[in-house]
């Protein structure tokens, strides 16, 4: 009887003892790794700029037609009649309907300022007539047609060509590469850092983007860039777009 009672007690403070090493073999990995992530000794944040240049694939043209009249129908039956010829010379181009869309129209009274034969020097707001104006903007596709696109909606009645946009349609993957380049950069700055001040460089801890975006081409031509006779048509120079990514990074230090 007595040696069964040693025996159980034997196995029993063996069985304590192998938990006991278990347990402290835990609590001391533990403390090991909250020492290693927090006594780093801090962090540090870089920022990177990316940047990649691409030939525009997408022109954004809006066209405007201006008309006045000494009464309200007349200007709006006059501009929608060249507003509609607009559109059919841009469809003749082979832009479709999705690509074509009003984003402006109005009609509104128009005022001359006389001096009336009083003392009063605000003098007196005389109705003269109308003006309505309608604004179409196109999305063109075939770069190269650019300037025949504009002589053909002026020569259909637009009197106005303005908000002309260079863009790329589907910017995904330069942004991505632009990203690279920017992350690149700035990990090479943390490096660079780190070595000068002693430290080891750990682990990403924070990341942020800033969404620039594509810089868009964008200008007005004003009248007298496009008036020409029907045997001219302007030359438009696209360029390049520039895309930008900005981002911010904050590493561990050890």
């Amino acid at each position: 009887m007595q040696n069964e009672y040693t025996k159980y007690l034997t196995i029993t403070l063996t069985a304590f003892l192998v938990a006991l090493i278990v347990l402290s073999s835990v609590l001391t990995f533990t403390f090991l790794e909250n020492a290693r992530y927090t006594d780093t000794g801090g962090t540090v944040e870089v920022s990177g700029e990316g940047e990649v240049f691409a030939k525009p694939d997408l022109a954004i043209i809006t066209f405007s037609v201006l008309t006045e009249e000494s009464s309200a129908d007349l200007a709006l039956e006059g501009n929608s009649q060249k507003t509609n010829d607009v559109i059919e010379a841009l469809k003749n181009y082979g832009i479709e309907d999705k690509d074509i869309k009003t984003t402006a129209f109005d009609i509104r009274p128009r005022y001359e300022y006389h001096r009336a034969e009083t003392d009063r020097p605000e003098g007196s707001r005389v109705l003269v007539g109308y003006e309505a104006r309608q604004s179409v903007e196109t999305r063109l596709r075939e770069m190269e047609k650019i300037g025949e696109v504009i002589e053909g909606g002026v020569s259909a009645g637009a009197n106005q060509v303005n908000n002309l946009v260079f863009t790329i349609e589907d910017e995904k993957e330069l942004k991505e590469e632009a990203r690279a380049i920017a992350i690149s950069n700035a990990k090479k700055e943390a490096e660079t850092l780190t070595r000068q001040l002693g430290v080891r460089l750990g682990r990403v801890l924070n990341f942020n983007e800033d969404l620039g975006g594509i810089g868009f081409m964008t200008r007005s031509l004003e009248m007298e860039e496009v008036a020409f006779d029907s045997a001219t048509t302007p030359q438009i120079e696209t360029g390049e777009n520039k895309i930008e990514a900005k981002v911010n990074i904050v590493y561990e230090i050890r």
